[in-house]
């Protein structure tokens, strides 16, 4: 394994989040925000000269994820619709090898949803 390269690890990894919050009469606090999430490519195994591991290669991805809602401006509570992975960007996270049988461990689709939160 001399010269290989850690698993799972890419040369170059990186996210980003914003948020923009603002103040609305009648004591509510309306937000938008997004995040991005890069991974470099990466492999599943060690690999060197030697060692050849062409099917465990993970290429890089990038991901969008939005939300956008409503609180109040004492953080009671709060109302939020989100999407994660908005474009539906299909990636690898791990590929496996198993008896004669080689396959990829996926992640998520496109995942919409709705939350709501109240503190007391």
């Amino acid at each position: 394994f001399k010269g290989s390269k850690l698993p799972f690890t890419p040369e170059f990894s990186a996210n980003a989040d914003i948020q923009h919050e603002w103040e609305m009469g009648g004591n509510l606090r309306p937000f938008i925000g997004g995040t991005v999430v890069y991974q470099g490519k990466s492999n599943a195994t060690y690999e060197n000269a030697i060692l050849r591991a062409d099917f465990f290669k993970i290429p890089s991805y990038t991901t969008v994820d939005l939300r956008a809602g409503i609180g109040s401006q004492d953080d009671r509570w709060k109302v939020m619709l989100y999407g994660r992975n908005v474009f539906n960007k299909y990636y690898i996270t791990s590929p496996t090898f198993y008896h004669d049988a080689y396959f990829n461990i996926v992640g998520k689709p496109a995942v919409y949803g709705a939350q709501v939160s109240f503190r007391y």
